[in-house]
């Protein structure tokens, strides 16, 4: 992958999502000396007071996003941490002649999982088998068996993806699906059961870059669906597949032409070895740029805006095989009730007592808190880390002991564990 039709010099970037996570891509083209017009849809992202100007539009919306870049006279359209939009981008920059990593068609086989299917079965890549529908037959299709999980093949955050263990529940998994799609359709795949893994990369002048591998846990309480509330760092078992999670990293950068960008990998580690969820050539949200930084010093999304200009990204370190003794690092997700975000209180405070790495507020003040159990209904990220096991339960204990969501009456919304 290459910044194709030249590196623009500083004038105004377009910007696409102003969560937490694009603030740091913000500040870092501002510290280029170019102005950075956001778009997003909300009234007060966290990322609009790190911009010059926010425009209050969907990301998703082609025809809007194009008239914004035309009227900002923009040199440079961009986004990071966020799936759809990336179709978005490079369907714009194909149309106006604007610098890009992905054209069009590299960006549709990452956001679809249809054609991102279809790409890794014939590169013969594990997956699981899968088909994809626009409407719900009387039986399953062949080669697929109970569980299933169902997906929109267009969205993201985790929103309309849906467990059916069996027929009962095959109907509400697929109608759920269904209306989280933009395109209608809906992509039936079977469960396997295993670990879950996260696998964070940089391809470099061709070469993949393995930057940390986390293992992704679920809420307990949500079975059906897959919020992932905690992500934890280093995996021995990732580490013991060490060879095997390089050389996969490597034939999917190569099967769908990903060079000079950082990639995502979703996986399972089962006892019949690692298959492919999904991927795409982003960095992953969630705060996790901060988190690979703390982890391993690697700095994503400074080496990623690199790549935005035409300049390689450095070098990361070796992932593997990790220090016998590496410390543990958790990214606790915070959920909360239903209703309106007032306040996060308590974190300053671990934060200064040791307790917690950091933390990273992902609502501003009047931001709405929906019903469904997914990423884009997290209030906060908060890293903890600590020597061993022990150590991080009784920090995360701490956690959500004294940490507070408040609504405007005062009221504490968190979600604690049961």
């Amino acid at each position: 992958m290459s910044v194709r039709n030249g590196a623009p010099s500083p004038g105004t970037a377009v910007v696409l999502a102003g969560g937490f996570d694009q603030i740091d891509l913000i500040d870092g083209l501002r510290r280029r000396g170019w102005r950075v017009a956001l778009i997003d849809y909300h009234d007060n992202p966290p990322a609009a007071s790190h911009a010059n100007v926010h425009h209050r539009c969907s990301t998703l919306d082609i025809d809007a996003v194009r008239a914004i870049v035309r009227e900002e006279r923009a040199s440079l359209l961009t986004t990071a941490c966020t799936d759809q939009a990336l179709l978005c981008v490079a369907q714009i920059c194909d149309e106006l002649g604007l610098p890009s990593p992905l054209d069009a068609a590299a960006a549709r086989r990452l956001t679809n999982k249809r054609w991102m299917k279809e790409v890794l079965l014939n590169a013969d890549i594990p997956t699981a088998a899968a088909a994809v529908l626009r409407t719900l037959p009387l039986s399953l299709p062949a080669g697929l068996r109970f569980p299933v999980v169902c997906k929109p093949v267009d969205s993201n955050s985790s929103k309309g993806v849906t467990l059916a263990r069996n027929a009962a529940q095959l109907q509400q998994a697929f109608a759920s699906a269904l209306s989280a799609s933009r395109s209608a359709e809906v992509i039936c795949e079977n469960y396997i059961e295993g670990s879950e893994l996260s696998i964070d990369a940089f391809v470099v002048a061709g070469q993949a870059h393995v930057l940390m591998v986390s293992e992704s846990h679920k809420l307990a309480n949500a079975a059906a669906a897959f919020p992932i509330h905690r992500s934890v760092q280093p995996v021995a078992a990732a580490c013991a597949q060490s060879s095997r999670i390089e050389e996969m990293v490597a034939r999917l950068a190569s099967a769908f032409g990903i060079d000079n960008s950082p990639m995502i990998v979703q996986a399972i580690l089962a006892p019949g070895g690692l298959h492919v969820l999904e991927l795409s050539a982003r960095i992953a949200g969630g705060a996790k740029h901060r988190y690979i930084k703390a982890a391993t010093g690697y700095d994503v999304m400074e080496a990623y805006i690199d790549t935005l200009f035409g300049k390689q990204a450095p070098t990361p370190p070796r992932c593997f095989p990790a220090p016998p003794a590496s410390p543990l690092l958790a990214m606790q997700y915070l959920y909360a009730q239903p209703g309106v975000f007032a306040a996060l209180e308590g974190c300053a405070e671990l934060k200064a007592e040791g307790v917690i790495v950091d933390y990273f507020p992902t609502k501003t003040a009047g931001m709405e808190i929906g019903s469904a159990l997914n990423s884009s209904n997290r209030v906060a990220g908060i890293l903890v880390g600590s020597k061993d096991q022990k150590g991080l339960q009784e920090a995360l204990h701490q956690l959500f002991a004294r940490i507070r969501v408040l609504d405007p009456q005062g009221r504490d919304m968190l979600l604690r564990p049961q």
